[in-house]
């Protein structure tokens, strides 16, 4: 009689070695740059990163990147006042949110501007929309 498919299947059973079971790898979290954003100064703030929190990142990203290109515009028409004032607003709110590279560098402008030394204001400027882009990767990772 030939053999079937399940008499193969006892006979690799009893003498076959075992095989161990495929595993394949949790999935792994990705985490968020601390140095670039903080989820916990919002979790301070709502108790957890929920739906409230992220609506709160959101708004706080589309006025951030309006108020840096106005501190850009003051920066290119030489309106330092202007500059330092919407520096130092940004590095709060920034910081308030937990966009810490953000507030990092709208602090590094807004002292710069302090201390009269433009043109390290000038060159800081460059590093704008990195930071900005750099934080929508990290509400990108928050969001999953």
């Amino acid at each position: 009689a030939p053999a079937t498919a399940e008499m193969r299947r006892r006979v690799s059973a009893r003498h076959a070695p075992p095989v161990a079971a495929a595993t394949t790898p949790a999935p792994v979290a990705a985490a968020t740059d601390p140095a670039i954003f903080d989820s916990g100064r919002l979790k301070e703030m709502f108790g957890h990163m929920d739906g409230e929190a992220i609506a709160l990142l959101d708004e706080f990203l589309v006025q951030a990147e309006a108020r840096a290109s106005a501190v850009e515009e003051a920066l290119n028409n030489g309106d330092l006042k202007a500059a330092r004032d919407g520096s130092h607003s940004l590095k709060g709110s920034a910081n308030g949110v937990g966009a810490v590279a953000v507030g990092d560098l709208f602090a590094r402008i807004e002292t710069a501007l302090k201390q009269g030394d433009e043109d390290t204001a000038q060159d800081l400027r460059w590093h704008i929309a990195q930071a900005f882009d750099d934080l929508r990767q990290q509400i990108r990772i928050v969001k999953g």
